[in-house]
């Protein structure tokens, strides 16, 4: 099995997305949640934080 690629995440996405990008840049797979969290919350999914 091949290893996933980590996913960078922010509360808005834009920081993680430009991270991304230089990151993949120098040869580093990743992938960033577009939206960030909040993307995430609107299209109807759970998020389940720490008490």
């Amino acid at each position: 099995m091949l290893p996933a690629e980590p996913v960078l995440y922010c509360r808005s996405g834009d920081k993680t997305k430009e991270l991304a990008e230089k990151l993949s840049e120098q040869g580093v797979p990743v992938n960033f949640l577009e939206g960030g969290v909040l993307g995430w919350e609107a299209s109807g999914f759970e998020l389940e934080r720490p008490d």
